[in-house]
């Protein structure tokens, strides 16, 4: 109930233009997938499915940086997809690392 009146008074103030940076604040699906795999799986299987987790953050934050810088500078649509091709390259990079690392 605290949580729904300090976000009821910061929409108020700051309006419903940081609502969409929200959306990555609770792990609705990370929870349903953890709760899967440490049902199913072995708890080393869920600390790797976690740590594969935590650096996934890595092509998010290119993404969010990118279209950061590019906001302004180009128009939407090519700011959108710069980021999403920023997100690309770190996600496979990420992916390649995983997989050559042994995960």
């Amino acid at each position: 109930m605290l949580w729904w009146s300090w976000s009821s008074s910061y929409l108020r103030a700051h309006g419903p233009t940081t609502s969409p940076g929200w959306s990555p604040l609770f792990p609705t699906f990370a929870l349903i997938s953890h709760y899967v795999v440490g049902t199913q799986r072995t708890t080393a299987e869920l600390r790797h499915t976690i740590l594969f987790g935590i650096l996934s953050l890595v092509p998010y934050l290119a993404y969010l940086a990118s279209l950061y810088y590019l906001a302004g500078r180009w128009t939407l649509r090519a700011s959108l997809l710069g980021a999403v091709l920023c997100w690309a390259i770190a996600a496979t990079a990420l992916i390649v690392v995983w997989e050559r690392t042994g995960g």
